[in-house]
């Protein structure tokens, strides 16, 4: 009984993995769904954050910053997955929110972070309230602050 289930097991896998191409005469097939594009990186060949170009800034003037470094929700995602001890996410909705954050900016460097590796990424619902958000962790001496749009 156990060697039948094992059999028809293996049988489903190479089916679902492409290994029956003899049944639909060996046609190529395409993929459901296309790879998804890379964001576009965040950093230049030093490992310097890279300030955005115009097209890739949020349309909003009220999220337009001195330090002009914004990401998009998929670059954000990107940086989290591949230098997530790295990176920190503030999201600052409201006032108490920015307080907190700048509190945390200085906790942060009171416990010895490293200002010029470590990346803030700010997330608000309110444009204006990240572009402050990222001008105050900036002026704290925090090199890599980009703005989340």
């Amino acid at each position: 009984m156990a060697t039948a289930l094992a059999a028809i097991g293996c049988a489903l896998l190479l089916a679902a993995c492409g290994g029956a191409e003899a049944q639909d005469g060996g046609a190529a097939r395409t993929p459901a769904v296309p790879p998804a594009a890379s964001p576009a990186t965040l950093w230049d060949a030093e490992g310097r954050p890279k300030t955005t170009l115009p097209e890739d800034r949020p349309a909003d003037s009220a999220a337009h910053w001195s330090g002009q470094r914004y990401a998009t929700h998929a670059q954000l995602a990107h940086d989290e997955l591949h230098m997530a001890p790295l990176t920190l996410v503030i999201d600052a909705d409201d006032e108490a929110a920015v307080a907190g954050a700048m509190s945390l900016g200085e906790q942060l460097a009171a416990y010895g972070s490293d200002k010029s590796r470590l990346a803030l990424f700010v997330r608000s619902k309110k444009p204006a309230l990240a572009a402050r958000l990222a001008e105050q962790l900036t002026a704290q001496g925090w090199a890599n602050v980009f703005v989340v749009f």
